[in-house]
């Protein structure tokens, strides 16, 4: 028995630990609530990852994100992350892919993968790691919406047809009934979203956005000028069914269009820094502190680690 796992064993026992060193666990988003689920997944034991990201750590990471300091500012998550997952167990397995996942993304998943955590905020590749999920017969485990929220004790783990009040569990569940998926294992918070303080200039977009309203001139390079509308979000939703300062600034009630988004990515050959610029123009960033996004991941982990352990 390895001495930094001593304490687990004692817990869960010696073949629960066998387990987890065996299992391979795919990780999605390496955020405020997929960082906290590798922390989880990596002191309890698990040894074989596969870790999927292609954002850079950002200095705005640092108020939730465990894989964000000072020192790492810059650097690729999944990058960041192996080394973390390394530093706590040496004998760690960690395949890293540093893009974005879309339905056309190929490569990563296959019947290796003993369990998915999803932990990104795209509808349509949430939707598609679930279709693949299914048809691969993996475990699958996906967090719902955490931010401008303040009260962790809301979480609650359950299916995806039992929740409410979550906006992004709506429009989940609507396309995954629309595909005839039947069931899924979600994170998610029955806490009513908080409107961001009107008084906060960092959240409002500075440097983008001016206080209360958009800059008409703020889309110059990604759209047309005389095209660009004030708090619109030309090109994603249509500007009647955009609601200020309301979750759809992040997904439609119908469906988000996020592959056109990847698309342009895709087209313009962006970098990592571009496409986090591009993404804070088109949208209000949403409130987060430290301790939310962090018990969604570990509620995650220990939901993995329980199925883990009771797969026969």
């Amino acid at each position: 028995m390895e001495e930094q796992f001593t304490r687990t064993e004692l817990l869960i026992g010696k073949e629960a630990m066998e387990k987890l060193k065996q299992a391979k666990v795919a990780i999605f988003g390496i955020g405020g609530v997929g960082s906290f689920v590798i922390e989880g997944l990596a002191r309890a034991g698990v040894q074989k990852f596969v870790l999927v990201d292609h954002d850079v750590v950002d200095a705005t990471n640092l108020n939730r994100q465990i894989i964000a300091t000072t020192k790492t500012i810059g650097k690729d998550k999944v990058d960041v992350a192996k080394e973390r997952i390394l530093e706590i167990n040496p004998n760690a397995q960690v395949e890293i892919h540093k893009e974005f996942f879309i339905p056309e993304s190929k490569g990563i998943l296959d019947e290796s993968i003993d369990y998915i955590v999803d932990a990104i905020d795209t509808v349509t590749a949430k939707i598609e790691l679930v279709v693949r999920a299914e048809k691969l017969n993996i475990p699958i485990i996906s967090s719902m919406g955490t931010g401008n929220k303040l009260d962790p004790t809301k979480f609650e783990v359950t299916d995806i047809y039992k929740t409410s009040v979550c906006p992004l569990a709506k429009v989940m569940r609507k396309e995954l009934r629309a595909r005839q998926i039947k069931k899924l294992k979600v994170v998610y918070s029955k806490e009513e979203p908080i409107k961001p303080k009107e008084t906060c200039e960092e959240n409002s977009q500075i440097g983008y956005f001016q206080k209360g309203k958009a800059k008409e001139n703020d889309e110059i390079g990604y759209f047309q000028k005389e095209k660009a509308e004030k708090n619109d979000q030309i090109g994603y939703f249509q500007k009647e069914k955009a609601k200020e300062n309301d979750e759809i600034d992040y997904f439609q009630k119908e469906k988000a269009k996020e592959n056109d988004e990847i698309d342009y990515f895709k087209q313009e050959n962006l970098t990592s820094n571009e496409i986090k610029e591009f993404r804070s123009r088109k949208s209000i960033v949403p409130g987060s502190i430290s301790f939310v996004p962090s018990v969604a991941g570990l509620i995650v982990a220990g939901e993995v680690i329980k199925d883990l352990i009771n797969n026969n």
